[in-house]
């Protein structure tokens, strides 16, 4: 008897999968075709780099973060910046087809934004950054200050990050291991995955259909998980620590706008007050009860954002 029931789950478990694959393997032929059209790859003085574009106007280098590439910099570039500029969203190390070199710190990113922007013949931009994006675009402005005209933080890391909780442990150790894993969890459990962004339930029922539709798509695109894999395990390794003295902010000469989510259980609000702490003259916009993908206050966002593109954009 007592066998009986982990037998049932398994039994249940295999009946689910067996009826769902099918659907998986066409789902999954469709996003990895769609990821390869979507993109270019161009060969850099830091090795080949895929990045795509969007837009015209002055350039904004968009970095996307963990789990991403360059569609997440596009989506993440159309939500919080919207029309009116020229987004360029490069996929960073081990991200789809940018590889991992064997030095893939935050410092060896940012030089390879800079041989990018060579490549595109851009001698400046405003660099924004999400997520674990963040850490490479401070580095980007601590090496290569002549190089920004703006620096732009939505809900990015920057400074050493306290351990995994339990839900983050559980993504890095099950769900970012397995294509059909994760393919299965965002198609049956989006509620969950948004709490995991700092959406409450209570927020969840706040939310419009698109706005709910506009959080699906961001988890979503982060298929195949397979192919972002090398990127999401360097990211983790090489930001888990974030010292002062490889990331003096105090020396940050770029025009910065600092935007965060007060109820952000990813990147915790910690960051926000940090780089604002401590990067001279940088402006924070605190979104009140915003989650890490803060789609309830994008109105905010795209306000602050075109300000300061208005003031800080390079020329094109």
């Amino acid at each position: 008897m007592r066998y009986l029931v982990p037998l049932i789950v398994l039994v249940v478990i295999g009946m689910l999968v067996a009826g769902s694959y099918p659907g998986y393997r066409t789902a999954m032929g469709d996003m990895r075709a769609d990821v390869l059209a979507g993109s270019r790859i161009i060969e850099t003085a830091a090795g080949p780099t895929e990045y795509a574009e969007l837009g015209t106007g002055a350039p904004v280098l968009v970095v996307h973060g963990n789990g991403g590439g360059y569609d997440q910099g596009l989506l993440a570039g159309r939500m919080f910046i919207g029309e009116g500029s020229r987004l360029i969203a490069p996929s960073r190390f081990g991200y789809l087809h940018t590889p991992l070199p064997g030095d893939g710190s935050a410092a060896a990113q940012a030089d390879a934004y800079a041989a990018l922007l060579d490549a595109l013949d851009l001698d400046q931009v405003v660099i924004a950054a999400i997520s674990d994006g963040g850490p490479s675009a401070l580095q980007f402005a601590l090496r290569h200050p002549d190089r920004v005209s703006g620096l732009i933080m939505v809900a990015a890391k920057s400074h050493t990050p306290p351990p995994d909780n339990a839900a983050q442990s559980f993504a890095f150790n099950t769900l970012f291991r397995s294509d059909y894993v994760y393919w299965a969890v965002t198609s049956l459990f989006d509620s969950q995955l948004m709490t995991l962004l700092g959406m409450s339930s209570d927020v969840q029922e706040t939310l419009t259909p698109e706005q709910i539709e506009a959080v699906t798509e961001y988890l979503r695109i982060m298929h195949p998980i397979s192919m972002r894999s090398a990127g999401i395990y360097n990211d983790r390794d090489a930001l888990s620590a974030l010292p002062s003295r490889s990331y003096p902010l105090e020396r940050i000469t770029a025009p910065t706008l600092v935007v965060h989510g007060t109820l952000d259980s990813l990147q915790p609000f910690t960051h926000a007050q940090h780089t604002a702490g401590h990067v001279p003259g940088a402006r924070m916009v605190a979104l009140e009860g915003g989650g890490h993908v803060p789609v309830d206050h994008l109105a905010q966002i795209t306000t602050e954002v075109h300000r300061f593109l208005a003031d800080h954009s390079a020329v094109p």
